[in-house]
Order: structure tokens, then sequence, then C-alpha cells
């Protein structure tokens, strides 16, 4: 039915095709970037039992958070199951959601992405995803505030040190902050938040990735449309 092919469409873990959607099935990578845009996040055809086709046009809005289950097997399965492929429980995601990540990773070019509650959220995940004790964080100092507190005030409680640079810095200036074996995440933001200084993402981007390290970018003023960062490194 409808709702078991929408589940089955959630898929973390396995990377599909660029511009697939979750289940490797919903392939735009040949169609215009205005189509894709439309079709990103679109799949009438999840979100109908009905024998002749007939469907909406947006998808559902799912409320629920908790997951029935036909079975105790079936709930062990669902629990063991990481990365989650399907329902399990709210916070997990469910198929509004998952039609929401669809559409995001199709405006900025990208396999995957993961709706949070908020930016902020969005940021310090992304932080914690990469740094551990003992590890370097090179941050611009026009980042967006909230930024700014949690690695001041949470990262540095567990022993990671971060280095605010200006948001104007050159790549050769920029070589002179990494500290080899340490320096794990670079993190930009451009334009900068309020202030909307330009960074030479490719520049910048190439000298983190010499160094081993990533780099994470709050584009909160150049969405995908205007500024690919896929395309800038």
């Amino acid at each position: 039915n409808g709702w078991k092919a929408c589940a089955s469409g959630r898929a973390p873990g396995v990377v599909p095709e660029e511009g697939a959607g979750r289940d490797g099935e919903h392939d735009l990578s040949a169609l215009g970037p205005n189509t894709r845009l439309i079709r990103g996040g679109h799949r009438p055809e999840l979100w109908t039992a009905d024998p002749l086709g007939r469907s909406v046009v947006n998808p559902p809005v799912y409320h629920a958070s908790t997951v029935t289950f036909p079975n105790v097997a079936a709930l062990r399965a669902a629990a063991s199951d990481w990365p989650f492929s399907g329902m399990w429980y709210g916070r997990h995601g469910q198929p509004t959601s998952w039609a929401l990540e669809e559409a995001y990773a199709v405006v900025e070019s990208a396999h995957a992405a993961c709706a949070t509650a908020s930016g902020v959220a969005a940021v310090n995940a992304a932080l914690l995803a990469f740094v551990t004790a003992g590890d370097h964080v090179l941050m611009t100092d026009a980042v967006y505030d909230p930024t700014r507190s949690f690695c001041d005030r949470f990262l540095a409680r567990f022993g990671v040190e971060t280095t605010y640079y200006s948001p104007t810095i050159t790549a050769d200036e920029l070589k002179k902050l990494i500290r080899p074996g340490s320096t794990k995440v670079l993190f930009v933001e451009s334009p900068a938040s309020l202030s909307f200084e330009m960074m030479d993402l490719p520049s910048l981007a190439n000298v983190a990735h010499e160094a081993g390290a990533v780099v994470i970018i709050d584009n909160t003023y150049g969405p995908g449309l205007c500024q690919p960062i896929k395309e800038l490194g």
C-alpha cells in the first residue's frame, strides 16, 4: 500500500546515485534544474493505494510520532535496524519529513539531506559528528552567535579548541592556522552572518582538504540555488 511504499523509500546510510531519491529509484539527474526542483520530494505514486493511481499533488502531512507493528518480531527487527531503513519512531523520520529532506537534497545537489528542528541544531550536530576531545576547529569570526557560544561554552568543556579567523582570510593565511593532525573542521559562513563578508570558498576548502579536515558551511545567506556549495568544494 501507499504507506509501505513510502516507508520503504527511507534508506539512510545507502548513498544513491547523484540526483536519486533515498530508495535509489527516484533518479532526477536527467532532468533540467527547474524540473528537478519541482519533482524533488514529490512522489504521488507512493501516496496512494488507489487501483487507478489517483493521488495528491503534495505529500500528506503525518502528525504521528509513534509507529505500530504487526507483531513483536517486526518491532524487534525495526529496533535493530541501524541505520534506520523504515519506520521506527518519529524522531527518526516519517514520510512527510523524508519528502522534505529529498527536496532539500535536490536544491543543494546533494546525495541526501537531514532535516533538524532548527539551524542551530543542524550546525551543532554537524560539528559533533567530526570532533572529539583534543581536536581543533577553525571557525570564521563572523559566525552566527549561537554557533560561537556552542564552541566556547560546550565544545571547550570537552577538550575541543576553537580558533577564530577573519572572514576575509586568504588561503595562505589559513594554512598558517592549520594544526596538522588535530585540525579536523574548517567552518565557513559566506555571506557572513549579519556582516555579509564573502569568502573565497574554493581556495579555503582546498587548504582544509589538503590538511585532512572537513569543511562545514552555514549556508543560510547563500542557499543552494544561488551558491552551489558542492561545486565550490
